[in-house]
């Protein structure tokens, strides 16, 4: 395990600690809300350098544009369905990114570095349908579904399971 401590010295209130595994493939976020006056304070990201080194940047800046329909759907339900509608979509878009990324640039190797691991937590249940799903719909179509209703995003994500 790898804690980690940062901070901005120019601004105090930016200060975060938080413990990760030592993968180097991870990528993790972590958003300052201010649910008060309903915005982002501050975020950080991090992005390994690993297997998932080209769906990273893409899997943990996602979710800064869907942090708060997300919050919001967690009021609505719970906080593991949000979560789980929330990975969905940033993860399917990720993967869906990277591929892109990686056929333009030509990119070799590919394939490995996209595979997706078949040991996910629950909470990715969803995301090799959504990559199905998304595909058939385009990716704007599927965030601006997501952004209005993550309810009925996952509905037509679990067709596709």
């Amino acid at each position: 395990m790898i804690k980690i401590h940062l901070y901005n010295s120019k601004n105090p209130e930016q200060e975060i600690d938080f413990t990760i595994s030592d993968r180097s493939a991870i990528g993790i976020n972590r958003i300052n809300y201010d649910k008060l006056n309903n915005t982002i304070q501050h975020w950080y990201l991090f992005t390994g350098s690993g297997s998932m080194a080209l769906i990273n940047p893409f899997s943990e800046m996602i979710p800064l544009s869907t942090f708060k329909t997300t919050y919001d759907y967690a009021l609505e339900t719970n906080i593991p369905a949000a979560r789980q509608a929330d990975e969905t979509i940033c993860e399917s878009l990720s993967y869906l990114l990277g591929v892109e990324l990686a056929e333009r640039e030509k990119i070799k190797n590919r394939v490995q570095l996209l595979t997706l691991s078949k040991n996910q937590p629950e909470f990715y249940r969803f995301v090799k349908p959504a990559i199905r799903y998304v595909r058939s719909i385009g990716k704007q179509q599927a965030l601006d579904q997501y952004l209005e209703s993550p309810s009925n995003f996952m509905e037509a994500v679990k067709q596709h399971s």
